[in-house]
């Protein structure tokens, strides 16, 4: 019935069957751990009145801003990106960081990962918040493209920014792969 040559073949199928299942989940890592860790809300808070001050005197700003903000707080982002696009083409550079962070997460969370990227880059980091929430999604998108590396570079960068920060860096460090 089996003959030794349909059993070394079968074998042999399996084990690379294995094999790419193994090499598939492990590629798969940082795509899971930044869905798991991914938050799009600030974590010094939405600061409306803050960014509305830095809006300026365009009400017409501050109604974008305001209704990008809106719309980020009821978690619809493909709502939220637009307006933010809107206000910072308009105000290129904002006086407080929110605006660009709002805008990166909004994008982030729906999968436009390249503009998220580039509204971080962008972002004012004078502030303790500001630095450690850009080193906290750039590290987010480093895992997401498995450069587990940069990734625990910009980690730990958001304990030397913000030592009281909220994001859990130590039990993301402690994740499988990035301890």
């Amino acid at each position: 019935m089996f003959n030794f040559r349909s059993i070394v073949v079968l074998v042999i199928l399996l084990v690379l069957v294995a094999l790419v299942m193994v090499n598939h989940q492990h590629r798969e890592q940082g795509a899971i751990l930044f869905e798991q860790y991914f938050d799009a809300d600030p974590p010094a808070g939405y600061g409306l009145q803050r960014s509305l001050q830095a809006a300026g005197g365009n009400d017409l700003d501050a109604s974008i801003l305001r209704q990008g903000i809106l719309y980020h707080q009821q978690q619809a982002y493909d709502l939220a990106l637009p307006a933010l696009r809107a206000y910072l083409e308009s105000n290129p550079v904002p006086e407080s960081y929110l605006p660009q962070l709002l805008a990166a997460t909004a994008a982030l969370a729906t999968g436009e990962f390249a503009e998220g990227a580039a509204y971080l880059e962008a972002m004012p980091t004078e502030e303790e918040e500001a630095a450690a929430a850009a080193a906290w999604y750039r590290g987010l998108l480093a895992l997401r493209e498995e450069k587990y590396k940069e990734a625990d570079t910009q980690l730990r960068l958001v304990e030397k920014y913000w030592p009281t920060h909220p994001y859990p860096v130590a039990k993301l460090l402690d994740s499988e792969g990035l301890g």
